[in-house]
């Protein structure tokens, strides 16, 4: 098959083969749209009281299509392009990339139709699917980190210490669907947000941000801190075993840890200063929800002390303005910007991928607000999912203007 791209490299069938970014990102497009319909579906139906049995818990599949199908998913689209230039050696060859996305596909696709067909065991196979993919990327990732000569190799180092977590987290999973056990789910639901997103996320705009700004600002001088960096994954690490044991009270430890660090961190990119271009501003506004979420989080800590119980909703909502407001909004600028510059267009988003993501930040205050209005009436928890909306409109349409580019050559060949 790689021979046959080779060969027909403006074969539609086939070009989507070519580049991880293509593969990955139109998987995940895809994925963005599928799995939150069947939320916002199956959210519906449970408000009106005609919900259908699963044949597992609907916030674990909630949780494992986002998580470990559609986030990984763009995920990859990017690692596996800029890994081995991070560490100037040659890229990974098609033919295992190809590898790893059949493993991701098949994954995915044999999971959501155990979903439509309710068997557990079809739930296992793309589980385990998906489990195997983790390990050939992390085997491959980590022999590019160990036989490489660049002198700096921290950052890419903590890139894959976060994808290490999805190999456990996926793996914790898989045994979750096998078992049935909560305590894998919990373990899976912990590393996957807390440890794996969250520090892959980091250690990429550690690097990519700051660079960005530079191909704007031709003077702006790049300052990261090593220490903030080496920091991260020990804080997201305590915070993935607060939450694993069931202590949030203690959440406001590590997430005051990250508060400070990022803020410091911003601090030295001159976060605040004037950005001409929207691509370089949705940068900017995606990650600006990492402090926010840390806010909420430290919050919900406090609530605890004074009231002595844990609400959930309020804890959602913490968690859904680090899941929905920095890294959904983090993929859909990342992937607007490379899918513009991989196909050879101008590096201009338009005024509707721009209201697009303005949608998309609608989608994150409406389901923090659901969330904490739940505190107050905790009847309203079943209007969360009408965020959902605005994530269908932000994706969907986004989708119908970019998912075509995956199958098409470069505008500039």
């Amino acid at each position: 098959m790689t021979d046959s791209v080779a060969k027909n490299p403006t074969n539609p069938h086939f070009l989507i083969l070519t580049e991880p970014h293509r593969m990955f990102f139109a998987l995940g497009t895809i994925l963005s749209i599928l799995v939150v319909s069947w939320w916002v579906y199956y959210q519906y139906l449970l408000k009106i009281g005609l919900a259908h049995p699963l044949p597992i818990s609907a916030p674990s599949i909630h949780m494992y299509t986002l998580v470990y199908g559609m986030s990984t998913s763009f995920i990859l689209g990017f690692i596996l392009t800029v890994f081995p230039r991070w560490l100037n050696y040659p890229a990974i060859p098609n033919k295992w990339i190809t590898t790893f996305f059949f493993c991701y596909l098949c994954g995915n696709l044999i999971y959501l139709l155990g979903l439509f067909v309710n068997r557990i065991s079809w739930i296992t196979v793309g589980s385990f699917f998906n489990f195997l993919g983790f390990l050939l990327v992390w085997g491959t990732l980590l022999k590019g980190l160990y036989q490489a000569k660049h002198p700096d190799k921290m950052q890419p180092t903590v890139a894959l210490l976060g994808f290490t977590g999805g190999v456990f987290g996926s793996g914790s999973y898989l045994i979750f669907s096998i078992t049935e056990e909560h305590i894998f789910y919990q373990i899976s639901y912990g590393i996957g947000i807390y440890f794996f997103l969250y520090l892959i996320i980091y250690a990429v705009i550690y690097r990519m941000i700051p660079f960005f700004t530079q191909c704007v600002f031709s003077d702006y001088k790049i300052i990261r801190y090593p220490y903030v960096l080496l920091a991260c994954p020990f804080l997201v690490g305590i915070k993935t075993i607060f939450f694993v044991l069931g202590l949030p009270k203690f959440y406001w430890i590590p997430d005051g840890g990250l508060l400070i660090i990022t803020l410091w961190q911003f601090h030295a990119w001159r976060f605040f200063m004037k950005k001409p271009v929207m691509l370089l501003k949705m940068l900017y506004l995606s990650v600006a929800w990492l402090p926010i979420s840390n806010i909420i989080f430290i919050a919900y800590s406090i609530y605890i002390y004074i009231y002595g119980q844990i609400n959930l909703q309020f804890e959602e909502a913490a968690l859904h303005g680090l899941t929905i407001g920095c890294f959904g909004s983090l993929v859909f600028a990342m992937a607007t910007r490379v899918s513009l510059g991989h196909s050879g267009r101008k590096l201009h988003s338009g005024r509707l991928v721009d209201a697009l993501f303005w949608s998309l930040q609608a989608a994150c205050v409406t389901r923090i607000l659901s969330g904490l209005y739940s505190v107050i009436d905790p009847a309203f928890f079943v209007h969360n999912y009408h965020a959902g909306y605005f994530w269908l409109m932000s994706f969907g349409i986004w989708a119908v203007k970019f998912l075509p580019i995956y199958f098409c050559p470069r505008v500039d060949q």
